[in-house]
């Protein structure tokens, strides 16, 4: 196995995770910010930008994730696809 197989499989992989991270933050918050407006408290200015961000999650998310998802793997396709096509060539450039 090649070194860029591994970096093909771990970028996908490395996607997948970020994507599906980001849908469990995404549960997780929307759930704490629902308990914040029933007690009535104030968010300040970065619990507010997350707030906003998982609310852009959870309403464009299912069309960014598998776009991110689907990238992922055509990037990691093209990255094995188009190594190196030189065999036997050695350090000088001479064919052996």
């Amino acid at each position: 196995m090649r070194a860029r197989d591994i970096i093909a499989g771990t970028i996908c992989l490395l996607v997948i995770a970020a994507v599906v991270s980001a849908f469990v933050f995404a549960a997780l918050m929307s759930e704490t910010e629902r308990e914040f407006r029933e007690e009535g408290a104030e968010l300040n200015a970065f619990e507010m930008a997350a707030v906003d961000v998982t609310m852009w999650w959870n309403v464009f998310g299912w069309i960014v994730a598998p776009a991110a998802i689907l990238g992922a793997l055509v990037y990691a396709v093209l990255m094995v696809c188009t190594g190196p096509r030189t065999r036997g060539v050695g350090p000088i450039g001479n064919t052996q």
